[in-house]
């Protein structure tokens, strides 16, 4: 397993409520009916109230409502967690409580999921978002909701934050009714992996394309399994785009020229156990003395059929919580049935030359139902190592074999690890059917034109 993710880590979060006056003790009561037993505690100065939580299975936690409690901040604005709409809701915190939870496993995944349930449980109907602190990644009711649907634990991508931020540029003068365009963002980085022990990331001008498509979560993946690092000279994500290697930030400020420079901020936030992903150093650029440029690899748009690397262990982990997610998966089909999107579902077929039981080869199917007795699929592409299945053949697939799960729409996916974009229609489903009929609209015309 991932020895960074057996580290211990005090788990601390927030939720916060509308109004300014702090909650009182007595209104968390309803917390004995999610399993809790509830002590009064010792208050701290900086306190009006704390209590302590025992759960059977979430562990040991101590709710507090803080005398001085900090409310979400402009991180609300470069969240990618979070929908606009999510956004706008959060804004209204005005007062909230805190929460810590000691690790009991030393598991970071498992222990980082107890801490999910203990916001849900909290934040109820009433909350207006809740924060891990550890990540500074936010959480809406509804994200909150999806994820403890299910008993998996965390994935890799719940224990970091990406911000987005937008470098300022003029105004530009448009027509009368033309909308001004969100300007593109210039760095995409993360926060919360240096907490785990591993080291944070930055993404200069990047494709916001690869963000879907897991990239950021490989790399994630990657530096908990310890295959990269603040100095790792060449590293593999992408198969058929240049390699990427990692450079300190502090060497990048140094060496990297204008305009790289100038799209990330560097403070005291910005600048330990973080890295900045680069083109990879050739014979000319070291003979020439070339600063860092920032990863071309990071700058291209996603392409279908795009393969991101992913080692053994991670694939582990990932088809393990997609397999627990399964119910999510039948709920999000039925849920959204009336768009026909189509749901697909990755398979591991042990391969027919296989020196192990753990050699399998990772297929797409396309799913037309899901039942106790199975997943019932039609087979998308051609195997290499799996002679007894062949493109285009439909049958009943054992569950246990699965290792992802998705639900596509022209404006991307649904996943075990994401649930965004279904909050999103859940928000507007009238909205989403009008963009529906645009998408088929261009597909067609896009059709007849070539």
């Amino acid at each position: 397993m991932f020895n960074l993710l057996k580290k211990p880590v005090l788990l601390a979060g927030s939720v916060h409520f509308r109004g300014n006056l702090p909650p009182r003790a007595e209104e968390f009561e309803y917390m004995r009916g999610h399993g809790c037993d509830i002590q009064r505690a010792q208050v701290r100065e900086n306190a009006h109230w704390e209590l302590k939580l025992k759960h059977p299975r979430w562990g040991d936690a101590t709710l507090t409502a803080m005398k001085q409690m900090p409310l979400p901040t402009r991180l609300l604005e470069w969240s990618v967690s979070l929908t606009e709409k999510e956004k706008e809701e959060a804004a209204a915190a005005g007062t909230g409580v805190s929460i810590g939870i000691e690790s009991s496993r030393k598991d970071a995944l498992r222990d980082r999921k107890h801490l999910f349930h203990y916001l849900s449980a909290i934040i109820g109907d009433d909350g207006v978002v809740a924060s891990d602190h550890v990540s500074t990644r936010f959480w809406s009711r509804g994200a909150l909701r999806d994820e403890v649907m299910h008993d998996a634990d965390a994935d890799i991508s719940q224990l970091y934050e990406l911000h987005a931020v937008s470098q300022d540029r003029p105004s530009e003068k448009r027509g009368e009714g033309e909308e001004e365009e969100e300007p593109p963002v210039a760095w995409l980085h993360t926060h919360g992996l240096a907490e785990i022990g591993a080291f944070d990331f930055d993404i200069l001008a990047p494709e916001m394309s690869l963000v879907p498509h897991g990239v950021p979560r490989a790399l994630a993946f990657a530096a908990a399994e310890g295959d990269l690092s603040p100095n790792t000279a060449r590293y593999q994500i992408m198969r058929g785009l240049p390699d990427i290697r990692c450079v300190p930030a502090d060497e990048f400020m140094r060496t990297a020229g204008e305009p790289w420079t100038s799209m990330r901020q560097h403070d005291e936030y910005h600048s330990k156990d973080r890295a900045v992903l680069c083109d990879t150093t050739t014979f000319f650029s070291r003979l020439l003395r070339k600063g860092a440029r920032p990863s071309t690899a990071m700058r291209t748009p996603a392409q279908d059929g795009m393969l991101v690397s992913y080692s053994s262990l991670a694939t582990q982990v990932m088809s393990a919580r997609a397999a627990a997610s399964l119910p999510v998966f039948r709920a999000l089909r039925e849920e959204l049935a009336k768009f026909n999107l189509p749901s697909l579902v990755k398979l591991g077929y042990k391969v027919d030359h296989a020196s192990a039981d753990s050699d399998r080869e990772h297929l797409w199917f396309e799913v037309h139902d899901v039942t106790d007795a199975g997943i019932d699929a039609t087979l998308l592409n051609a195997p290499y190592d799996v002679a007894r299945l062949k493109q285009g053949d439909r049958g009943i697939h054992p569950a246990e074999l699965l290792t992802e799960w998705a639900i596509m729409t022209p404006f991307g996916q649904v996943n075990p690890h994401d649930t965004k974009l279904a909050r999103r229609i859940r928000e507007n489903p009238e909205g989403f059917a009008e963009m529906l009929q645009l998408a088929a609209m261009f597909e067609r015309a896009g059709g007849e034109g070539g």
